[in-house]
């Protein structure tokens, strides 16, 4: 398989989940486009079973798939994807290190480049996006973390944590605030690709909360990917 990703050293943890039992189009396209811009690929499905995805990568000695039910969310996926990373050694080949989830559509533009932008910056931890609901923090379905990060070992202690939590709500909570807040408290800088600062709702002129929300303006300031949820709300 031809991977430009190698060139950036990268392993790709992908939180998943297929509720049909099979693989949708949007998300094979998805990891696709991941399996292109890594040097390893580590799929993580939060439930029993996922013999397409299995038979996707079957030669593909560079990616790793666990299907296992755990009800801890992303979060409790990154945990395993991470786990079985380092157990590979994995994680000492590369420079950074992406979770990501499939609750994605896209890419949209080149998620090569945009990564590439990130990888040269000297900033630990990039998003995707970020939001200001409760606090400043990274969304979590896209986080890239540079591996000396990863390696510490309060986040190792902070993912090595994670439980299930009664609601997604708590999950956010508790994690994904709590992942930025973290990077925070170790000094650490971390950024938005496409800060909630200049996102502006176009019908009001208000700064946005949640640019995911608005799916065609987050097309228009360049992002690669939209939130399923946010075309679902606008139906």
């Amino acid at each position: 398989m031809n991977n430009p990703g190698s060139s950036m050293q990268l392993i790709t943890v992908v939180a998943g989940y297929a509720p049909s039992g099979s693989l949708s189009k949007v998300a094979f396209r998805w990891i696709q486009a991941l399996r292109e811009i890594s040097t390893y690929l580590v799929l993580v499905f939060d439930q029993d079973n996922l013999d397409d995805l299995k038979k996707l990568f079957a030669d593909d000695h560079s990616v790793a798939i666990i299907c296992e039910r755990h009800g801890a969310y992303d979060f409790g996926s990154y945990k395993r994807g991470l786990k079985l990373a380092a157990k590979r050694d994995w994680i000492k080949r590369v420079h950074h290190v992406l979770l990501c989830n499939d609750s994605v559509i896209g890419p949209f533009t080149d998620l090569y480049s945009i990564l590439k932008e990130m990888v040269v910056d000297t900033t630990s931890v990039w998003g995707l996006t970020d939001s200001h609901i409760y606090r400043p923090h990274l969304q979590s379905y896209f986080l890239l973390i540079q591996r000396s990060v990863i390696e510490r070992d309060e986040v190792r202690t902070f993912f090595g944590n994670v439980t299930p939590q009664p609601c997604r709500h708590d999950v956010i909570q508790c994690y994904e605030l709590g992942f930025s807040h973290l990077m925070t408290t170790l000094g650490l800088k971390w950024r938005a690709w496409l800060p909630i600062n200049s996102m502006f709702d176009p019908q009001k002129g208000e700064q946005m909360v949640n640019s995911t929300a608005y799916p065609v303006c987050s097309l228009a300031a360049g992002s690669p990917v939209i939130k399923k949820r946010a075309l679902k709300e606008l139906s």
